[in-house]
């Protein structure tokens, strides 16, 4: 993986049409939210911007576990470069109580709406 595609930006070579890049860095991994599976084999992978989504459709249930298993460790590790980054960012600020600003943890929060 190149740094463009680790920031999340899309260099000039990217795919034109119906193509989409979602950066791992910031995205979100999750199993039947957005899209019901009745057989639990459908993993969501969602853009930082929650404009974009892609769903991946294992063809049985262990397969869709092992998938989500290893999008969610990359994802995990992407997040732990984020907040690395934003605490580098953070140290040159420093509180009149003489502490440095830190960020502990950056995710997101997801509700299943039933209908």
């Amino acid at each position: 993986m190149d740094a463009s595609a680790e920031s999340g930006s899309v260099s000039s070579a990217a795919p034109a049409g119906d193509c989409r890049i979602i950066p791992l860095r910031l995205c979100f991994v999750c199993r039947n939210v957005a899209t019901p599976d009745i057989h639990n084999c459908t993993i969501e992978l969602h853009a930082p911007d929650a404009r974009s989504v892609i769903c991946l459709r294992a063809g049985d249930e262990r397969t869709a576990a092992r998938w989500y298993t290893a999008l969610a460790a990359v994802a995990e590790l992407a997040t732990r470069s984020v907040i690395a980054d934003a605490n580098r960012l953070l140290s040159d600020d420093v509180l009149s109580s003489g502490t440095a600003r830190e960020v502990r943890h950056i995710g997101w929060l997801a509700e299943k709406v039933l209908a």
